[in-house]
């Protein structure tokens, strides 16, 4: 599209016109439910290099802490036994969380959705935190899975729910790490998978896309498995290897590969949006159950749990510090309200007369006739106790610095500079205007 441009230039005035770029004019097509940016996202919300932990449980000792977690008394996700308590089937011991699952012929125990009693030859293992819970984060935990055809472990996420905890109407579920069968049973696997639940009418049907199967590579063996999750985003990992990911926003129908992160979403383009993500405060779960068909020569079988943490976001920092600076200068630290114990350090040593210093201002001072290039580094605590760092680059210069924009007076010449002269036959301009008033 070219577009006439038509400029009324007046005689008092001298008009600087720098010819840098190339303006851009796309549309597209909205459809109904899309969302459009007008603005970048908070990315400073959102970064996961500054989250600070907030929850933790290493296993020390010789039991479980019940001031933490609950003992779910019910029956068994894998509807053939019953979760029981410590002793027999939760320990603690030499640094990890053991859940077993046991060949108990006969026993009898309550169904605690139903109110009902029932005989079972199995019992089980499930626990939950009571008052722990979480929205958005990194949320990650080291686990030993057992490698078997019928065995349903599983590390995940649970909210709202529980007693004194305020509901939305609906409630979310994030499994992170879970055995399961497909199908007839035969076909097992780990998987990681998103639900959504409306306290109305139960589970909301969500797409396959909010499925994720990882084979069973990861049975049988030591893994962290984590993911990290804010409002625009949930990626999963293991062993902080990135396996997959959900995006609240995507492209073109296919959602299954076309997911738009945080860092992707640019302004002034249509974005379809998932109906569901979850939104909850979720409390932490581990369960070691079994399914139908489990061979008793499989039992006793265990997962174990070495740590688990959640981490959250805070502000994260920001340095304002010029990308020259000429002898001396002035940086400051941007940062969340809670961080203290602030200091600065410049390197390298021997370009500056002072080093370092404490606060969220730095004076920059070079030693006389240094130049080179330079690095400023902050580093704060939160409330966690946890350190953190952030650090701007510059190049150190001799002198002052000069206005380049600033133009040489020329009463000789008036009206529009172009350059190239003459122009070719397709010239896009973006514009810098610097206005002297000759009067």
């Amino acid at each position: 599209m070219k577009v006439p441009l038509l400029l009324k230039l007046p005689r008092n005035n001298r008009i600087l016109f720098f010819l840098t770029g190339l303006i851009v004019f796309s549309l597209s097509a909205v459809k109904a439910g899309d969302t459009v940016f007008t603005t970048p996202p908070n990315t400073r919300a959102w970064n996961p290099a500054y989250m600070q932990q907030v929850f933790l449980d290493e296993f020390n000792g010789n039991h479980l802490n019940t001031d933490v977690w609950a003992i779910d008394l019910c029956k068994s996700r894998g509807y053939i036994g019953n979760n029981e308590g410590e002793p027999n089937n939760i320990k603690v011991s030499d640094g990890s969380l053991k859940l077993t699952v046991q060949y108990e012929p006969a026993n009898i125990d309550s169904n605690c959705w139903e109110n009902t009693n029932f005989v079972s030859d199995y019992t089980t293992a499930e626990i939950t935190t009571q008052w722990d819970r979480f929205k958005y984060g990194c949320f990650e935990a080291k686990c030993f899975m057992p490698r078997g055809d019928h065995f349903y472990y599983a590390y995940w996420l649970w909210g709202p729910g529980g007693d004194g905890y305020p509901s939305d109407g609906f409630t979310s579920e994030i499994d992170i790490a879970e055995g399961t069968e497909w199908g007839d049973g035969t076909n097992h696997e780990m998987k990681t998978t998103v639900h959504f639940w409306s306290q109305d009418s139960g589970e909301v049907k969500l797409p396959k896309d909010w499925t994720y199967g990882y084979g069973t590579d990861f049975e049988g063996d030591w893994h962290v498995y984590k993911i990290i999750w804010n409002i625009y985003e949930m990626i999963y990992y293991v062993d902080d290897a990135e396996i997959w990911r959900r995006s609240k926003y995507y492209t073109d129908m296919d959602t299954t590969t076309n997911d738009v992160g945080m860092n992707q979403i640019m302004i002034d383009t249509p974005y379809h949006v998932r109906d569901y993500f979850p939104n909850d405060e979720m409390q932490t779960t581990f369960q070691m159950h079994i399914q139908k068909d489990v061979p008793l020569s499989d039992l006793p079988v265990s997962m174990e749990v070495e740590y688990v943490k959640v981490s959250q976001y805070f502000l994260s920092p920001e340095i304002d510090c010029p990308e020259v600076v000429y002898s001396s200068g002035i940086a400051t630290l941007d940062v969340d309200s809670t961080a203290t114990s602030i200091s600065w350090e410049l390197s390298p040593a021997n370009l500056f007369t002072k080093t370092g210093g404490l606060g969220k201002s730095a004076q920059i001072v070079a030693v006389s006739d240094s130049h080179g290039e330079a690095t400023l580094k902050y580093t704060f605590k939160m409330p966690s106790v946890e350190e953190f760092s952030v650090s701007h680059d510059f190049m150190l210069e001799i002198g002052t610095a000069v206005n380049p924009l600033f133009p040489i007076e020329n009463p000789e010449s008036e009206g529009l500079i172009i350059s190239p002269n003459p122009a070719g036959k397709e010239t896009t301009i973006s514009i810098a205007i610097l206005t002297l008033n000759q009067n």
